[in-house]
């Protein structure tokens, strides 16, 4: 679900849904029909279930088709003063409901370029992991975020990893804070704890990536290169300059520890 889903109208939805099952990638908050809409969205990590929501702030004003108000998850953040958040609360807890040990919330929101979310995602974002969100993924700005790890008081023991932005995976432009984005591991671990079973997010790792033209055999391609790697590798000047900013945007999002990594 994001604000281009409905560029193509309803039938560019289901293309692209049939597109992405031929590749064996999953695809998030559309449906192809009104059933599947009503049904929490599942999959399986292992032995792990983890339930998966995801909206949009908004489809850029187009409509959506007569009857079919389901075809995409919509929450206008930041679009009214004060949106109606209860399909995600009701998503969360039919997640739970499902059986899922984890639940994942997908949310394309927040401001166009801005390297800090707005006040409203912050409290947005606390209302979910208190009621039972693991974490949160944002989408959107085109522009890397901070990430906050919350401890909700509906549960102390647990740490959720708010991400508010992993900035743009395939940018449209070329401006170096634009083409510096964000790969993020989680690490799932079950167990115990205090004598109960438990399913946790217990790691995360944070790899900021440039997306750079590559050249092989075949020709040129676009590619995610891990920004470390490219710091101090010896391009043209005119390249190292523009890493050299890639670079100052990431300190500037999550300080310097990405430059330690191996």
């Amino acid at each position: 679900a994001n604000n281009h889903v409905l560029d193509w109208g309803e039938e560019g939805i289901f293309a692209m849904i049939e597109t992405l099952r031929d590749d064996g990638i999953d695809y998030l908050g559309v449906y192809e029909n009104e059933a599947a809409a009503a049904q929490p969205k599942l999959t399986n990590v292992g032995d792990i279930s983890i339930g998966w929501i995801a909206h949009t702030f908004s489809v850029n004003q187009k409509p959506l088709p007569v009857g079919k108000q389901w075809l995409v998850d919509i929450t206008p953040f930041h679009v009214v003063p004060d949106p109606d958040t209860s399909r995600i609360e009701q998503q969360i807890l039919a997640a739970r409901a499902a059986g899922c040990q984890l639940v994942i919330v997908c949310l394309h929101w927040g401001a166009e370029w801005e390297f800090y979310p707005l006040p409203g995602q912050l409290a947005w974002a606390h209302k979910f992991a208190e009621l039972g969100a693991d974490a949160i993924i944002g989408t959107h700005p085109g522009v890397i975020q901070p990430v906050e790890i919350y401890r909700p008081e509906s549960d102390p023991e647990k740490a959720v990893p708010i991400l508010y932005s992993l900035g743009n995976l395939t940018p449209s432009m070329g401006a170096p804070y634009t083409a510096l984005s964000l790969v993020a591991n989680l690490t799932l671990a079950r167990g115990h704890l205090g004598g109960m079973a438990c399913t946790a997010i217990t790691g995360l790792q944070l790899t900021p990536v440039a997306v750079m033209a590559q050249r092989n055999d075949s020709g040129l391609f676009a590619a995610c290169v891990p920004l470390v790697q490219l710091t101090g590798s010896g391009q043209e000047p005119q390249t190292q300059a523009y890493v050299s900013q890639m670079g100052e945007y990431a300190d500037l999002v999550l300080g310097q520890d990405w430059r330690q990594a191996a």
